[in-house]
């Protein structure tokens, strides 16, 4: 109750015990308190991704306006998923659990911490291996806050948790090479390949073969091929560009918990040259600037190059079937290029703003090509076409 209106009241009475001659005055101080509730509960961001083993910075609440407001003293959390699964909510502990294993956390003050257990690749390896897709859990959470005083009503926010497999499973033609193994189920051989390094390709044909030499010719077979690394978060993308400044190897940073990505960095020579890179969200980016001319441009799910490192520069246009081959960027299947809408002489003439030769964010439907110091990998909406 700290910081709530409120006053110490002092009550007094008259007071005559049985059998006294006379009236004893009595007193008593009493402490009256005018909660004022927080109206809504509120979190920075509605809306995350994230990836299996991946932790994500905390999530906080955001303080409604206005001083001396009550914060609720107890959360807690209840969830449904995409599949049905089973989930709970453990009060003692503040854990969201699917299948029993852990997904988030929810502090004594609200804040959120996402860290899938690893555990769950148990639960991605019962689902079926069709397609190029990485396997996903959807979480649709509600996150209620209750207040010490019962009178008052609860509050709740919406939460919606994206959670994707580290691992990918594609079709594959490989050589007609296997070896059998014990497993008595599609999901026990899935999993029994996850946790081999040396799987490179399983197949269930009512027992579980596995294979390893992918490059002998012969006699093929299609099986489903284990792709390590399959995350945004261990791979770098290669970005061409006549622009010297833009073109380079842009490598992980940091999850971006505010546009669901990950935050992008080519590295300059000096800190000034160092340029960043992101996807844009409207419902975020546009609600930052109040509205320019980028929001006019992007759209949701575009990449866009930060250089306000240079004076006066921003990279603000969008990655489409433009004018003039400005940039592109690498990428699959052959022919599939891309080129970018040169700004106008207006944009370009703007004072003391649009100053970029040639500004641009790459759309979401060019997936890049992805050179990674792990592994080299192409995104997945090429994996089936890449690996045939």
């Amino acid at each position: 109750m700290a910081g709530q209106n409120g006053g110490i009241c002092l009550v007094t009475a008259w007071h005559k015990a049985v059998g006294a001659t006379k009236f004893e005055q009595r007193k008593a101080r009493i402490l009256a308190v005018w909660p004022q509730p927080w109206s809504a509960l509120t979190y920075e961001t509605a809306s995350v991704s994230v990836t299996l083993g991946e932790q994500l910075p905390v999530i906080k609440l955001v303080p409604p306006a206005g001083e001396g407001l009550l914060k609720p003293s107890f959360f807690k959390a209840s969830c449904s998923s995409t599949p049905a699964l089973n989930n709970a909510f453990d009060d003692l502990l503040g854990f969201g659990l699917v299948e029993g294993y852990s997904v988030f956390e929810v502090a004594a003050d609200g804040s959120i911490s996402i860290t899938p257990d690893p555990g769950l690749s148990a639960v991605f390896d019962t689902m079926a291996s069709t397609g190029s897709s990485r396997k996903t859990i959807s979480l649709s959470c509600s996150v209620w806050g209750a207040f010490p005083d019962p009178s008052l009503q609860p509050i709740k926010a919406s939460l919606s948790i994206e959670v994707l497999d580290n691992i990918c499973w594609v079709a594959k033609s490989v050589a007609d090479l296997y070896e059998p193994a014990s497993a008595t189920s599609e999901a026990a051989c899935r999993a029994d390949c996850r946790r081999d390094a040396g799987c490179a390709a399983y197949r269930w044909v009512g027992e579980c073969r596995r294979y390893y030499n992918t490059a002998t010719p012969g006699t093929t077979v299609t099986a489903i091929a284990k792709v390590t690394d399959c995350t945004a978060e261990s791979a770098c993308m290669e970005l061409t560009s006549p622009t010297w400044y833009m073109a380079g190897i842009y490598c992980p940073v940091a999850p971006d918990i505010f546009h669901k990505s990950i935050l992008y960095r080519k590295d300059g020579l000096t800190p000034e040259e160092t340029i960043h890179m992101t996807k844009y969200l409207a419902a975020v980016d546009m609600a930052a600037s109040g509205g320019t001319i980028v929001d006019a441009i992007c759209g949701d799910g575009d990449w866009s190059l930060d250089c306000k490192a240079f004076p006066d520069h921003r990279v603000i246009s969008v990655l489409t079937q433009g004018i003039q081959r400005a940039a592109k960027i690498n990428s699959a299947p052959a022919g599939s290029e891309q080129h970018v809408q040169q700004p106008t002489d207006k944009l370009m003439q703007t004072p003391g703003r649009w100053t970029c030769e040639a500004v641009f964010c790459c759309a979401s439907g060019a997936y890049a090509f992805c050179t990674g110091k792990k592994a080299l990998l192409f995104l997945l909406l090429f994996f089936s076409s890449l690996l045939r």
